[in-house]
């Protein structure tokens, strides 16, 4: 008899382990225990009966909502700005005078810093009120029954909470890093460039370049937030054949995204890359396909003495030109002398006097001649976006003007 008691007690641990949770209302009643003994099955009668329940721990309000399937929503009040957490629960006992009831992974209770409990054991219950201890710290965690309308008033205040804090962070990410972007294709081609400005920032530029043509939208700007998403929400502009009213920032991740699903990501490292060490030379040659620019430059650079014209990845990065013939080619140096103010990827150039290093015949003022309207484009006094593109395993660096139709795309 022995024997077989010892088999069926380990088949009762196995199926326990397996998950079989409610394993105990096949013994609550077996044995010796007296008939008024503390039941499992009387505290999750009681548990699955109230709309809700309330334990005040560690100067913390946490809510619990079971049901009799073995799971329990738990959540916190604002003081912990953490989502609510929907996992299992079990319960079983001890002796005549103690349930177990413990949550899976502890529930919300895993947000404490400090004396998070998975088990908490219950020495006395009533409808009105759970009486327990924590099973690790011995701190008592009673739990009181509250209403569905009580609950939906801290997630309320939470979600609230939740939402103000991410829109703090997000208004901080978009002074350190969201401030400028690029919008691209699935492809990864470039599509848009959109700047922030204003004293609150109100106000948003949409740089579009289409078939060829760059145009600029401006749009009132406001900025929201809700627990998932930071949000720039504008007047629709038409991207893609789409019409984009929005660009999402997903808190979890980072990830940027329009309404649409265009891929966003911000342009805060292009003018690093442009002015950094690991720049190397680009160039734009209408003769030998590299590149492309606004058509009427395009034309300009169709000039057949002109040659490709690099931007050099010398410390100055000046343009280089190569006029010549069939019989010699002079080089021609124009420093770009950059420079940078407030924003992330927006250069100044400023034009110096043409020089040739390298000696030859003078065709300086023959290149500033045939070139009038590309140098006025690149060296504009609002200056140039800087954006970086990958397409075809081939590396492109496009420069946008901020307030002119002017554009330049470069190949490396």
């Amino acid at each position: 008899m022995k024997k077989l008691t010892y088999i069926v007690l380990t088949l009762c641990l196995a199926l326990y382990s397996c998950g079989m949770t409610d394993v105990w209302k096949d013994w609550e009643d077996e044995g010796t225990l007296s008939t008024d003994r503390l039941k499992p099955s009387e505290v999750k009668e009681i548990l699955c009966a109230a709309e809700g329940w309330k334990m005040t721990y560690k100067g913390i309000d946490f809510y619990f909502q079971f049901n009799d399937g073995g799971y329990v929503i738990s959540d916190t009040d604002e003081s912990i700005l953490e989502n609510k957490v929907e996992d299992g629960y079990h319960l079983d006992f001890k002796g005549a005078d103690k349930v177990f009831l413990t949550l899976e992974n502890a529930g919300a209770l895993k947000y404490l810093t400090e004396g998070s409990e998975e088990t908490l054991v219950i020495t006395a219950y009533t409808n009105q009120k759970i009486t327990a201890k924590g099973e690790v710290n011995g701190v008592a965690m009673d739990l009181t029954p509250v209403t569905s309308v009580e609950i939906k008033k801290n997630d309320d205040a939470k979600k609230a909470a939740i939402v103000a804090r991410n829109k703090a962070l997000f208004l901080s990410k978009v002074q350190t890093e969201l401030y400028n972007g690029v919008i691209r294709d699935a492809n990864g081609k470039f599509i848009a460039h959109y700047a922030i400005s204003g004293a609150n920032n109100e106000s948003i530029k949409i740089s579009v370049l289409e078939n060829r043509v760059l145009t600029h939208y401006e749009r009132t700007l406001t900025i929201g937030a809700d627990d998932e998403n930071g949000t720039f929400n504008f007047d629709a502009v038409t991207l893609n054949g789409s019409s984009v009213k929005q660009i999402l920032f997903r808190f979890d991740n980072s990830t940027m995204s329009t309404d649409t699903k265009l891929s966003v990501a911000p342009n805060k490292d292009a003018r690093g890359f442009f002015t950094g060490s690991s720049y190397k030379t680009y160039v734009i040659s209408k003769n030998n396909s590299k590149g492309d620019a606004k058509e009427e430059l395009w034309q300009e650079l169709s000039w057949k003495s002109v040659g490709d014209i690099e931007l050099s990845d010398r410390d100055v990065r000046p343009l280089v030109l190569c006029p010549g013939s069939e019989d010699a080619v002079w080089y021609t140096f124009f420093d770009a002398n950059w420079s940078v103010k407030t924003e992330f990827d927006r250069i100044y150039f400023t034009k110096s006097k043409g020089y040739m290093p390298y000696g030859g015949a003078d065709r300086i003022a023959e290149v500033e001649q045939k070139l009038t309207k590309f140098f006025a484009g690149w060296f504009h006094a609002d200056g140039l976006y800087v954006v970086q593109e990958t397409n075809g395993g081939v590396a492109y660096l496009y420069f946008v003007s901020p307030t002119t139709s002017n554009w330049f795309k470069l190949q490396k």
